[in-house]
């Protein structure tokens, strides 16, 4: 993750300024949150709903490890940046300008944020100091905008109002006057998320679910979940091969085909666990699957290689083993076509005890795991168990050893 930036160190999941600072992390990941509030606690309001929604994220403590560098940011898909009641100096915004123009995609809140106007809040954030607002304060979501819609809620604290330049959007403004606005979002070839208040601090104000919303939408929006994977398929002579189903297993599940070049891709998928299982009659590929985790942004060559199936092949890996020291068997077979048929388990004397497969054995290679239960979930005693592999011109068999 930080491959390119020097003064720093990984240790684990732990960053590591090379004077010895340690860094607040929790799980590395695609968002940045940079808590820039003073030593106060505000933090926890985002961090505790980066959690609640399972969005990956590293941490930096200004005050226990400086200003981060833009090279830094730039690893990241999404930086949060919070100021608590503090703005931002000139070093700070230099750094945001340059993640900003390498495409960057920000969220950042904080009191005091726009009280000045200067040039990256003009033209970066795409604000314009209005005016201070000492009343009690109904602010009115944008309905027309994914962030903000049916979210309404009340500020009781003075805040700093802001007219929103003509290219962005107004998120949340005063109840009443669209161009007095508490919130906005810019889209070109950066993104930005804009709260003109202490996110932070209104959690005695402001109902937690609104909150949640707001945040999990502003992540949604700036892109967390738009994760792309893509391969081609070609077979040994290195041609491309069409008609190949992927199959995608994990937090999210699909299929697609690949198309004449062999080009397959999944879109929009969220961050988390995933396994890209090809099929096609009479193949089998190499790998078997893929399996890919943490990921961010595009994820492209996941590559696999089709081979003609000839013949029956039926093996069994690892025949010896125990369950109990999370050990399972491996069962693959390659078959040239469809048939009807089954995989199924046995005690010697013939008792069935697990079914793996019964219906359609699809032509092509494939593999399953048996973990030493029975078909009620039971673990079975000890002792030698066959494996019947049975179809149309299939009848074969294998042993395998169970200890414990």
């Amino acid at each position: 993750m930080l491959k390119e930036i020097k003064q720093y160190a990984c240790l684990g999941y732990v960053f590591l300024l090379l004077s010895g600072l340690q860094l607040l992390n929790a799980q590395p990941g695609n968002i940045l949150f940079v808590d820039d509030d003073g030593g106060d606690s505000y933090q926890t309001e985002y961090l505790s709903r980066l959690i609640k929604y399972n969005l990956r994220y590293s941490s930096w403590s200004i005050q226990m490890s400086g200003i981060p560098n833009s090279d830094l940011l730039k690893e990241y898909n999404i930086v949060i940046w919070e100021t608590g009641w503090g703005s931002l100096n000139s070093s700070r915004e230099s750094i945001l300008q340059s993640y900003l123009d390498a495409g960057g995609k920000l969220f950042i809140s904080g009191q005091g944020i726009v009280q000045y106007d200067n040039s990256f809040r003009n033209n970066y954030l795409h604000a314009k100091y209005y005016s201070s607002y000492c009343e009690q304060t109904p602010m009115k979501g944008n309905d027309a905008h994914p962030i903000s819609i049916n979210l309404n809620f009340e500020v009781p604290l003075c805040v700093n109002l802001v007219s929103v330049s003509t290219d962005a959007i107004s998120l949340f403004y005063l109840s009443g006057s669209t161009t007095q606005s508490l919130g906005l979002c810019y889209e070109g070839i950066y993104k930005v998320v804009l709260l003109n208040f202490n996110f932070g601090y209104y959690y005695y104000y402001v109902p937690t679910q609104t909150k949640d919303e707001i945040l999990y939408r502003a992540m949604k929006w700036l892109g967390y979940y738009r994760i792309k994977i893509s391969g081609t398929v070609r077979d040994t002579n290195g041609n491309s091969m069409d008609n190949v189903k992927l199959k995608l297993n994990g937090n999210s599940l699909g299929s697609v085909t690949a198309n004449n070049n062999g080009y397959y891709e999944f879109r929009e998928l969220q961050d988390g666990y995933y396994t890209i299982i090809p099929e096609k009659e009479g193949y089998k590929f190499t790998p078997r699957e893929k399996s890919l985790s943490f990921l961010t942004g595009e994820i492209s060559s996941q590559d696999f290689v089709g081979e003609k199936v000839e013949s029956v092949e039926f093996k069994v890996v690892n025949n010896l083993f125990n369950p109990r020291k999370s050990q399972s068997v491996k069962i693959t077979y390659d078959i040239p076509t469809t048939s009807k048929g089954s995989l199924k388990i046995y005690t010697v004397n013939g008792e069935l005890i697990k079914t793996l497969l019964d219906g359609e054995i699809l032509a092509g290679g494939y593999e399953f795991l048996w973990n030493g239960t029975n078909d009620s979930n039971e673990e079975v005693a000890s002792g030698l168990y066959l494996i019947h592999l049975q179809g149309t011109s299939l009848n074969e068999i294998k042993k395998i050893i169970l200890v414990k």
